[in-house]
């Protein structure tokens, strides 16, 4: 054999791969899935938060309207959207001129207002008014999205707040 040594035989070859390359397919890897997990989150928390922005700009066109036009404005949330309605002639209809807002797909949303001893099962029981004067009824919208919790509330003189709750 000419200058061939035993390590470098083709009998003798390692087979497999080393310890160090492993390990460093292993933090290649923990590296991708941090960087996977840290572009997911902020997304669900971007999305939660500018659907409670667009919620918060909504009520406020609503209480400004209903300050301007000096009629009562209700908003209606449901589990798939906010909606806002008028008082005109002893009755609510739809306020066109301020369109419903449709919560995002994947987006669990849960609200609070107080609670009225003089509760009728009408649609003004399920939601917040806006009152000529410019108050209108505190309360509280929580959307919840893949661990990530944050909430609106506001009181009578409509000064709004965003809440993190879980992340």
């Amino acid at each position: 054999m000419l200058g061939l040594t035993a390590s470098t035989s083709p009998s003798c070859r390692q087979k497999g791969f080393t310890l160090i390359e492993v390990m460093i397919v292993v933090v290649i890897i923990g590296i991708l899935m941090s960087a996977m997990v840290l572009t997911i989150k902020p997304k669900a928390t971007s999305q939660i938060r500018q659907t409670l922005l667009s919620a918060k700009d909504l009520m406020v066109s609503a209480c400004d309207r209903a300050a301007f036009e000096q009629r009562v404005y209700l908003i209606v949330p449901s589990p798939t959207q906010l909606q806002i309605y008028k008082h005109v002639n002893q009755k609510w209809q739809a306020a066109e001129h301020l369109g419903p807002i449709t919560w995002p797909e994947g987006l669990k949303v849960d609200w609070q207002r107080p609670e009225t001893p003089e509760s009728t099962g009408s649609l003004v029981d399920t939601g917040w008014r806006c009152w000529p004067g410019g108050e209108m009824t505190p309360g509280s919208l929580r959307i919840r999205q893949d661990g990530t919790e944050q909430r609106l509330k506001w009181n009578e003189i409509r000064e709004f707040d965003i809440d993190s709750l879980h992340e």
